[in-house]
């Protein structure tokens, strides 16, 4: 998307995502992310549209305001595609367990 700082984006996301940390009901209890609403709502791209404060670009008179897909789109790439690299590069590499 275009007038968008990457690197802060993922920063607003990196808060996100440890404000949204906790230990899972699943046998020992993983810690992680809520597997259906990772930062708490169950739309996750429009949640992330939230957390990084990007404004609905369309008013609707029925629907009233939507984001369009180019900005749904840029909130999955960040969750699926630069959201790990980006943690992993700021608390220096993943840990390999052996």
């Amino acid at each position: 998307m275009k007038n968008r700082d990457l690197e802060k984006d993922l920063e607003l996301l990196a808060e996100a995502f440890f404000a949204n940390l906790q230990i899972n009901n699943c046998e020992y209890g993983g810690i992680g992310l809520d597997d259906k609403r990772p930062f708490g709502g169950s739309d996750v791209n429009h949640t992330i549209m939230k957390i990084l404060k990007l404004e609905p670009e369309v008013d609707c008179p029925n629907c009233g305001q939507i984001f369009l897909q180019t900005q749904s789109d840029y909130a999955e790439m960040l969750y699926r595609e630069k959201l790990i690299p980006y943690l992993q590069l700021q608390w220096h590499k993943p840990v390999e367990v052996k």
